[in-house]
C-alpha cells in the first residue's frame, strides 16, 4: 500500500515542483521588465535573443520580427549604444545571428554598433557570453515574456545588473511552447545551482 501511495504521489510532487519553479522564476523578474523603450533607461549594451530562422520570402516569423523592431526602437530612442545579437548558426542555411544583423542594418543601425555572438546556442549561453566574453555587466535583454523572465533569472544568478524590454508576442500560441518553457526553466534552475556551487 505504501509503495502504491509513493508511486501516486511522486508524479504529483514532481509536477508541483515544476509549476512552483516556473512561478519563482517569473517572480524573480518582477519589476525588471518594461513594455516601452523610453521607460527602460540607458544602458550601453542590449542583448537580443535568437528567434529561429528568418525567410521573409517564404514565411513570417513574428517572434523574430518583434524582437528586431524592439531592439531597433531602443537604439533609435538612444536608450542603448551597442546591440549583441546572439543565437545559433548550425549551417549557412540556418543562421539566426546573421539574419538578425541584416535586419538591424536595414533599420539603419550602424554595423559598428552590432555585436555578433554565434555561441548563443541557448538562453544560458547567450547571457553568460554577454557577461563574461563581451563584458556587459549592465544590460538590457530583449525577448518575449517567457524567455525574458528566464534570461533575467540567469542574469541575476550571475550577478549582472539586467533589465528586460518585452517584445510583442507571436499571435500564434502552441501548447508545445508552454511545455517547453516549463522544462527549460527546470534546466535553468539546475544550471544556476551548478554555476553557484560548482557542481554537476
Amino acid at each position: 500500500m505504501r509503495v502504491l501511495l509513493v508511486l501516486v504521489l511522486l508524479p504529483i510532487v514532481g509536477l508541483l515542483a515544476i509549476f512552483l519553479n516556473y512561478q519563482l522564476i517569473s517572480l524573480s523578474a518582477s519589476g525588471r521588465i518594461y513594455k516601452h523603450a523610453e521607460d527602460v533607461g540607458f544602458r550601453n549594451y542590449t542583448l537580443v535573443m535568437g528567434a529561429g530562422h528568418y525567410k521573409p520570402d517564404k514565411w513570417i516569423n513574428h517572434t523574430f520580427n518583434h524582437r528586431m523592431y524592439t531592439a531597433a526602437k531602443l537604439y533609435a530612442d538612444k536608450e542603448t549604444s551597442k546591440i549583441i545579437v546572439s543565437g545559433l548558426r548550425s549551417s549557412d542555411e540556418y543562421d539566426e545571428v546573421t539574419d538578425m544583423k541584416n535586419v538591424l542594418l536595414e533599420y539603419g543601425i550602424p554595423q559598428k554598433d552590432i555585436i555578433t555572438d554565434f555561441g548563443g546556442v541557448r538562453t544560458w549561453s547567450s547571457v553568460e557570453r554577454a557577461f563574461h566574453y563581451h563584458k556587459a555587466d549592465t544590460i538590457i535583454i530583449v525577448s518575449q515574456r517567457g524567455q525574458l523572465e528566464r534570461a533575467l533569472f540567469v542574469a541575476g544568478c550571475m550577478g549582472m545588473d539586467a533589465v528586460g524590454l518585452e517584445a510583442e508576442p507571436s499571435p500564434y500560441k502552441y501548447r508545445g511552447w508552454v511545455i517547453r518553457e516549463y522544462l527549460a526553466r527546470v534546466k535553468c534552475t539546475l544550471d544556476c545551482v551548478s554555476y553557484k556551487f560548482n557542481i554537476f
